[in-house]
């Protein structure tokens, strides 16, 4: 978090909290009002600012004031690089890999030392190279997992080696414990809610 932000807040300690007015897509963008962040000073300052609190809940700190975000997916989304390295869709490199887990759609969350989050649909291609099945062909291997019959597959990158392991029917929020679309507390008057929500879904031109 930037300096300056630290300091606004120690100096504005009692601003109210805002809700529903930022959203993360599934691609890991920031939408501001319904509206894709494309501005790069605006972007890398959200950036630098965004968090994931112990509750859950995912915000992007605007000096004194935090702006609680609502998720299509996942509080990260990770992109995978070329040589193996995972980052935050905020540009922050991943050092420890905890968790990997697959859905029945075949889509991958990983879980790091910054939290839960989707890999980017983009990056699922890739993620093969670094998958290993001892006991079968990989490709049969990931559908027997897909299909919840408990192959073996290993995730292995830089940042750690981790079984992949295909995940139950729980709703991703409640398994991996964060917040979709915070809401405010009912007993403070003060936080302010955006009409437009979820925060993630783009504006149309009939808003």
């Amino acid at each position: 978090m930037d300096e300056s932000v630290h300091r606004a807040m120690a100096r504005w300690p009692d601003v109210p909290a805002v809700y529903g007015y930022i959203g993360v897509n599934h691609r890991g963008d920031f939408l501001l009002q319904g509206h894709v962040v494309t501005h790069e000073r605006t972007r890398e300052f959200i950036h630098r600012n965004y968090g994931l609190d112990d509750q859950g809940r995912a915000f992007f700190q605007n000096g004194p004031q935090r702006a609680y975000a609502d998720l299509e997916a996942t509080p990260w989304i990770y992109r995978l690089m070329d040589d193996g390295q995972l980052r935050t869709h905020t540009e922050q490199p991943v050092t420890a890999l905890r968790e990997a887990g697959m859905t029945a759609s075949g889509d991958v969350v990983i879980v790091t030392e910054h939290g839960p989050g989707l890999l980017h649909a983009q990056d699922l291609d890739q993620l093969a190279d670094h998958l290993q099945s001892d006991m079968q062909p990989l490709d049969d291997a990931l559908a027997a997992l897909v299909a919840g019959s408990g192959a073996e597959v290993t995730l292995l990158l830089p940042a750690g080696r981790v079984p992949l392991h295909r995940l139950g029917d729980a709703p991703l929020p409640s398994r991996f414990g964060y917040t979709p679309q915070p809401q405010p507390d009912p007993n403070d008057p003060r936080s302010a809610v955006s009409t437009h929500r979820p925060a993630w879904r783009p504006t149309t031109d009939t808003e």
